[in-house]
């Protein structure tokens, strides 16, 4: 298995483009279906309790879907597993706005509104699962902040967290946003290739041109 180098590799690159790619060399991406999820419940299910709840019992989505139902906002599960994925990865709003667009793309027929894409965040956000994985980003921004973190693939980063500034003549706040998203998102990779190419190897179909 070959590790890339740099923001310019596959490894890191969006998934639309990584299967554009992939297409255009003849390459085929495989996943690991909620891999992500179970790596990080794996390594942080303590600040996840409620998640990790959920997961294990496989309602998840029907306990979006009951919480939706209830306050009278329509649920939309492609929708509701991009935002819920890009806020485990410490995305916020503008994620969940990229999730809006890629699912009117897909559903033209049936597009969402601004209007009731904010009231579908502003459901998600009163979640008790959406305050965990908000207070699980707040935890790793104070615990990786200023730290060097090297994932399973080989790639070390020097980890900035997000810090807010405020300028003493202005009053404006300023927020750096650092590279905590980044190394959150290759934390998970990291382990979810690991164990790709352990199975792989193991069935022996390591295929080398």
């Amino acid at each position: 298995r070959v590790y890339g180098r740099g923001v310019d590799n596959l490894f890191y690159c969006r998934k639309q483009m990584r299967l554009a790619a992939f297409e255009t060399l003849g390459f085929q991406d495989v996943d690991i279906s909620g891999c992500h999820v179970h790596v990080a419940l794996g390594l942080w299910g303590e600040h996840l309790p409620l998640l990790e709840q959920h997961v294990a019992k496989g309602s998840l989505w029907s306990h979006y879907e009951a919480l939706y139902n209830a306050a009278g906002v329509p649920f939309h599960k492609s929708l509701m597993k991009a935002m819920h994925h890009a806020t485990l990865l410490g995305g916020g709003i503008n994620a969940y706005r990229e999730a809006h667009r890629s699912y009117n793309n897909h559903h033209p027929e049936a597009p969402i509104t601004g209007d009731t894409l904010e009231r579908i965040v502003e459901v998600f956000k009163s979640t008790d699962i959406y305050k965990e994985l908000k207070g699980l980003f707040n935890y790793l921004d104070k615990a990786y902040h200023n730290t060097s973190l090297t994932v399973l693939t080989g790639e070390t980063f020097h980890v900035k967290g997000y810090r807010r500034r405020k300028d003493k003549k202005t009053g404006k706040v300023y927020v750096d946003e650092g590279n905590l998203l980044t190394v959150i998102s290759a934390i998970l990779q990291s382990f979810e290739v690991a164990m790709l190419s352990y199975l792989i190897l193991r069935a022996n179909q390591l295929f080398i041109p």
